[in-house]
């Protein structure tokens, strides 16, 4: 069994060694379905930055997905088929980690790997603060090179929030480091090389389905091909239907990516006062877009991203135009059974937590 070490004492992130030849299989999928179609006009421009991209890629039948970090020029090619899941899960399971992990997060029965990604760039030109996971999710990321970095490569910066200056972690072929919730880190900043980064990540944690609605703000959007905590490939199973269902409104919880570090000196947004004769609507330095019956939102202020689940896009579409919080009240009530004291509690927290992090604009109060 493979020891787990702390890169730092109070910092929930560790380190170990492995063999390098367990990248093996994984470095020639790389060289023989990716590294040919990184010349290709649509690659070039995604190694520019400056625009999201999302797109599948299929050669020499492994099939992949790519996902651009925002704008960054740091793409997150996650496996797309049951074939390429299985590379990376063999590699997962040679490191010989679980039972270590399991002495880290809540569990049933066995340590659940989500998904596997080779993460590559050539340049990055600004920081990107952020934590891979909200509080509580029991899951972890696993990042190794797949080869060895050139010398000007970016390696990891991570702090804690407390911390001013960061500290740095260089990654080592053979050496992996593991990142879980409420760690601050990021990429440092490193200038266009000839030789392209890669990594290798993978992503797994708890296999107990309770935990999906903090994991999915990391990993829902992540990846096409993905595994449930359950075991199940998602969109293949009923088990998320089988969790209990309710019309009460979740938490706005923010998202991971691309989310700076904030002083904690600066304190959080006061909200304005809402009541039911307030006019509410989308903030206008904000654009967000509807995943799968999510909705993810960008604040363009700060680079947040922000997830809203269960009736929170319902609400977000609803203030596409000025409305007060009545009208929305009173659509809500038509479309969902709820009682009229809860829903109204619930829809006035919920814009609450949406002015305090910017995303609303808050306007003069409808005459009744």
């Amino acid at each position: 069994m493979t020891t787990l070490q702390r890169i730092q004492p109070e910092v929930n992130a560790y380190q170990f060694s492995f063999d390098e030849k367990l990248l093996g299989e994984m470095r020639e999928a790389y060289a023989s379905s990716l590294l040919p179609i990184f010349k290709s006009s649509r690659l070039i421009e995604c190694f520019k930055g400056g625009k999201s991209f999302r797109f599948e890629i299929e050669e020499n039948k492994q099939k992949y997905f790519l996902v651009s970090y925002g704008e960054a020029p740091l793409m997150w090619i996650s496996n797309n088929s049951l074939d390429a899941y299985g590379m990376f899960e063999r590699f997962f399971d040679s490191l010989n980690i679980k039972e270590e992990v399991k002495k880290l997060v809540d569990f049933d029965k066995e340590i659940t790997m989500y998904c596997g990604f080779f993460v590559v760039g050539n340049h990055l030109d600004k920081e990107a603060w952020h934590v891979d996971y909200s509080n509580g999710a029991n899951a972890y990321t696993l990042l190794t090179p797949l080869f060895e970095l050139d010398k000007r490569h970016g390696h990891l910066l991570y702090r804690n929030e407390e911390e001013s200056e960061p500290r740095r972690y260089a990654y080592k072929v053979g050496k992996a480091v593991l990142v879980g919730d409420h760690l601050l880190h990021t990429t440092e900043i490193y200038p266009e090389t000839s030789e392209i980064r890669v990594l290798v990540s993978l992503t797994f944690g708890t296999d107990k389905l309770q935990y999906w609605d903090i994991l999915k703000e990391t990993i829902g959007g992540q990846s096409k091909y993905m595994v449930l905590p359950c075991g199940h490939v998602k969109d293949t199973c009923e088990c998320l239907n089988k969790l209990s269902k309710t019309n009460r409104f979740k938490k706005l919880r923010p998202a991971v990516k691309l989310s700076p570090f904030r002083n904690p000196k600066e304190g959080p947004k006061t909200p304005m006062t809402i009541t039911r004769n307030t006019l509410v609507v989308q903030a206008k330095e904000q654009v967000s877009a509807d995943l799968q019956g999510d909705v993810a939102i960008l604040n363009l202020k700060n680079s947040v991203y922000y997830g809203v689940d269960a009736v929170g896009p319902r609400i977000w579409h609803l203030i596409r135009e000025p409305k007060s919080v009545s009208e929305i009240l009173d659509a809500l009530l038509s479309e969902y059974e709820v009682e009229r004291e809860c829903c109204e509690k619930d829809l006035l927290a919920f814009l609450e937590k949406l002015s305090k992090e910017g995303l609303i604009e808050i306007r003069d109060e409808k005459v009744s």
